[in-house]
């Protein structure tokens, strides 16, 4: 079975259809191409032992993450403001930066929930989750009438 990418919290277009009746929003020459810049790429891998993902989200830290495990879906979400403030002579520049992303991924039958790792280094997120034997794993669950 394979990982299905899926964001469970909100439709995809429900940013699009609010900025649809912000008409600032409407005119700006990125209005529809916004979407892609807000969820990095993300790669998946799979061998016999895990499946691996991987996402290129540079310019963060590893306290920037948030990454669950809910009702069988891996959550990965990240919320950073920055703000940077100088002032000189005669004007004052202040400037911020508001980063938000949420992606999740439907885990497999042979997922092991409790064994995921996730490492941050070089702008490179890279999560790991460990499969279960494959004898453990049972493709057709019998239901018991009372």
């Amino acid at each position: 079975m394979s990982l299905i990418k899926f964001n469970r919290r909100r439709p995809w277009f429900s940013q699009e259809l609010e900025d649809l009746f912000n008409s600032e929003n409407l005119l700006r020459e990125d209005f529809l191409n916004r979407s892609v810049l807000r969820q990095p790429a993300m790669n998946v891998r799979e061998d016999e032992e895990k499946y691996e993902l991987e996402l290129a989200v540079p310019g963060l830290t590893r306290e920037d993450f948030q990454v669950t495990v809910e009702d069988g879906y891996l959550t990965i979400a990240v919320e950073k403001e920055t703000t940077a403030e100088s002032t000189e002579d005669y004007y004052t520049r202040k400037e911020f930066n508001f980063e938000r992303f949420h992606r999740s991924v439907l885990l497999p039958d042979d997922a092991r929930e409790d064994e995921i790792s996730a490492n941050y280094e070089d702008g490179l997120l890279r999560i790991g989750i460990f499969k279960k034997d494959p004898e453990t794993v049972s493709r057709v669950k019998k239901v018991e009438v009372d």
